[in-house]
């Protein structure tokens, strides 16, 4: 028996990892490189979606969904250690000075636009890591006072 720490270990620790799921009682892990996974690993199968590895093992019986938000937790600390970098402006002539940007990445849907309490609030889906539609953060700004 293993644990999520454990599991986490075998697939290359934290920094590997990048998306959970649970289908069909199957636990489904998408990874960055295989070469860091461990041979000590439970049987799985390797399948390549939209150019990175999953990992899809039989749900291990003794975990349950506290181990999988455990594992949600490792994956969230990982993507907020990765937007840290993203969330300062790319320096660039072509940066607009007057309409909404993010400091880098896609912009998408903006919406919410709203006056509240002296403020404008804008929301907008936010992929940091390039100019592509994949997982988006939610993004508020606001207006200066």
């Amino acid at each position: 028996m293993f644990s999520v720490s454990d599991l986490v270990t075998m697939l290359g620790g934290q920094a590997n990892i990048t998306r959970v799921l649970y289908p069909n009682k199957q636990l489904v892990i998408e990874v960055n490189d295989l070469a860091l996974i461990h041979d000590s690993l439970p049987p799985y199968s390797l399948e390549d979606v939209l150019g990175k590895p999953q990992l899809t093992f039989s749900m291990p019986e003794h975990f349950d969904e506290a181990s999988l938000l455990e594992i949600g937790c490792v994956i969230a600390d990982q993507q907020k250690r990765l937007t840290v970098d993203a969330s300062q402006p790319a320096a660039c002539e072509h940066r607009p000075t007057w309409h909404v940007s993010p400091p880098r990445g896609l912009l998408n849907d903006p919406n919410g636009f709203i006056y509240h309490q002296g403020q404008y609030h804008l929301f907008y889906q936010w992929y940091p890591h390039g100019c592509v539609h994949k997982d988006k953060y939610w993004a508020h700004l606001t207006s200066v006072i």
